[in-house]
């Protein structure tokens, strides 16, 4: 029996409504989870996957809401603030989510860094900048006639600390400030500091011919303005300090900060915890190692146009540019002889030239040829172009 067209045509129509149906009842499709690089969350708030990823596709409210750290946990201590999500963790994760199949996820990146950062330590920080914003911006109590001691005295401690004088403040107990008013025209004004501090003393000399009309010692509260890096959040000893942690602020600082370019502390080690809104001073951070004890570096020893890439022990820490005492490892006789650390776990070494050692007689020898070595742990040798062209 033959079906009538008409028919035909209204069971398929009939059944792709079906179809439509059951497919919105059971949300099968693909949903892409993009992790980014970095993400910052609250130490008080869990970690859920809509923080540290982008999410498409028809589940992704619900693996939004997904929990993968709880606040509190102790591996967010044992990191420094810090926590490190990879792409399996967020995948066992997102099986929790009822109707979620294994093959219609996709995740896309390796990994998410996440920063714990505290709510109430940034409030502090931002409050902190703007009163340094505040006292950055305030004049002295009264303008500096030229041609007195004070206006001399603080042109002095300018030029000892290469500042513009626009750039120091000397503020001068009112009494002592009295002592020494004087004019320096025609005179000679010398100024000595005695001691250090916040409020050193100064001995204040003033010459007129080959006769000296006053000498004295004052209290001052000296201050610089400088640019510093200040911390935006809490840093614990021993963590490397992102750029991320700090920002580049205009304050006024004590004579003997020991002042540090902004730019050398990204990168470098907090020798101290430093609290949110520390301004960071050469004292709080050092380099990271290059090099620690017992650990295989890797030296290139070179002379004329040829570079043996050899295996050495350190035998102490050292950071870049150190030059550190190494010894070399594998078959053979173990020597020892010393090499400029060149970055994390590289080492080079001139053969020939000194580094203040008399043991590098036991240094890689260098031979002009392309053979691979293997005594004394040499592991390559290659001529460089310089070589070539002698060839």
């Amino acid at each position: 029996m033959t079906v009538p067209r008409a028919i035909l045509t209204l069971l398929v129509a009939l059944a792709m409504v079906i179809h439509g149906a059951h497919a919105q009842d059971t949300p099968h499709g693909i949903t892409r989870i993009t992790l980014h690089p970095f993400a910052r969350v609250a130490t008080d708030a869990p970690i859920r996957i809509a923080d540290v990823a982008t999410i498409d596709g028809p589940l992704a409210a619900a693996l939004g809401e997904v929990v993968l750290d709880e606040p509190g946990h102790d591996d967010i201590a044992s990191r420094g603030w810090w926590t490190h999500l990879d792409a399996q963790r967020v995948r066992e994760a997102a099986q929790s989510v009822p109707g979620l199949r294994a093959q219609d996820l996709l995740i896309s990146g390796d990994a998410c860094d996440v920063r714990r950062v505290d709510p109430e330590a940034r409030l502090r920080a931002m409050q902190t900048m703007q009163r340094s914003a505040r006292s950055a911006d305030r004049s002295p109590a009264a303008a500096l006639l030229p041609h007195t001691t004070h206006a001399g005295i603080v042109a002095s401690i300018a030029r000892t600390l290469g500042v513009g004088v626009g750039d120091v403040r000397v503020e001068i107990e009112p009494g002592d400030a009295e002592r020494i008013s004087a004019s320096t025209v025609g005179r000679t004004l010398t100024v000595q500091p005695i001691g250090s501090g916040e409020r050193p003393a100064l001995r204040v000399t003033l010459y007129e011919g080959d006769a000296i009309v006053l000498r004295e010692v004052v209290r001052a509260r000296v201050e610089v303005k400088r640019e510093v890096a200040v911390t935006r959040e809490p840093i614990p000893r021993g963590q490397i300090i992102d750029e991320r942690s700090v920002l580049h602020e205009t304050r006024w600082l004590p004579a003997d900060f020991r002042y540090t370019s902004p730019d050398s502390v990204p990168g470098a080690v907090a020798r101290r915890a430093l609290d949110v809104g520390e301004p960071i001073d050469a004292g709080a951070i050092e380099p990271p190692l290059a090099a620690k004890r017992g650990e295989l570096i890797s030296v290139h020893a070179l002379t004329g146009g040829v570079v043996v890439e050899s295996i050495a022990r350190a035998k102490r820490d050292g950071c870049e540019g150190d030059i550190i005492e190494l010894e070399s490892v594998g078959a053979g006789e173990k020597r020892t002889f010393q090499a400029r650390l060149a970055g994390r776990g590289r080492a080079v070494l001139i053969v020939g030239a000194s580094t203040d050692s008399s043991s590098n007689a036991g240094a890689p020898a260098a031979h002009a040829s392309d053979a691979t070595l293997t005594e004394g742990g040499l592991t390559v040798v290659r001529s460089t172009g310089e070589a070539s062209r002698r060839d």
